[in-house]
């Protein structure tokens, strides 16, 4: 079965910062997969990479069909809900 998304050596730096340090993982169909890290730990600038909002310092980012984040952390919330 191929990847829906895969990721390789995926590193991302800003400043000299590293945000993302390779990272690598295949993504299958129906696939469910979990970020999970502390504040600062790269989750959302992985996602945005995958994205393609930004791009990466190296490595690669392959993805088979279509591809879309809740990037935002307000996004798809709705205040008139508990």
């Amino acid at each position: 079965m191929p990847c829906s998304i895969e990721v390789k050596n995926l590193s991302k730096s800003f400043n000299k910062i590293c945000a993302v340090d390779n990272v690598s993982f295949c993504a299958y169909p129906s696939q469910i997969i979990a970020l999970l890290g502390p504040n600062g730990a790269g989750k959302s600038t992985l996602l945005k990479m995958i994205t393609g909002v930004t791009f990466p310092t190296e490595g690669t980012v392959t993805v088979n069909g279509k591809v879309a984040a809740l990037l935002e952390l307000t996004a798809g919330f709705s205040a008139q809900m508990t």
